[in-house]
């Protein structure tokens, strides 16, 4: 009976030192949602106004330097270089298209041609947030965003044009006021 009234009173003692609250079973990390991949980000041809033509090389990036390369084998090395400081800021992959109102455009630097109207979506896929503000921050393609209180009149950064905080249009590109940023 001793025997029996000890075993009795562990059991309450262990019961009693027992949480009320389940212990936390360990769980696999949740697998991250699938992204879009960056030629899919990229404008397409159904969203760009009419006038304006894709440029051969439009994809992912490393065509578009190639096309560029051959083209232009100066152009070409110096957009390569930018990309290659993109991937060097933790770039994994990238694309980009480039729609233009004259074939000249297509292989000329990014926003030099007064002539010719064109629209650039370029999108580069980072592993976090970080890396792609630092990057971003730093300018690419030799585009440096400017600073929120040093925007030029009529420009919007951040939330207002219906992008990221960190998005912001480099030219008017449509004659109705929409921007591509």
């Amino acid at each position: 009976m001793d025997r029996l009234i000890a075993i009795l009173g562990l059991s309450m003692l262990m019961a009693a030192c027992q949480s009320a609250t389940p212990a936390a079973v360990a769980s696999p990390s949740p697998s991250p949602s699938p992204h879009i991949a960056p030629t899919d980000a990229i404008l397409q041809s159904a969203e760009i106004p009419a006038g304006l033509n894709p440029c051969l090389g439009s994809g992912p990036i490393d065509v578009y330097v190639t096309t560029l390369a051959h083209a232009d084998a100066i152009l070409g090395a110096r957009v390569g270089g930018q990309w290659d400081q993109l991937r060097a800021a933790g770039a994994s992959s990238g694309a980009i298209s480039l729609f233009t109102s004259t074939p000249a455009a297509c292989n000329a630097e990014l926003a030099t041609t007064s002539s010719a109207t064109s629209v650039v979506a370029f999108v580069a896929v980072f592993s976090d947030a970080g890396q792609a503000d630092r990057a971003w921050d730093a300018g690419v393609f030799g585009f440096v965003p400017p600073l929120p209180g040093e925007l030029p009149a009529g420009f919007t950064r951040g939330t207002g044009t219906g992008l990221g905080l960190s998005s912001w249009p480099s030219m008017p590109a449509f004659a109705d006021g929409r921007r591509q940023c």
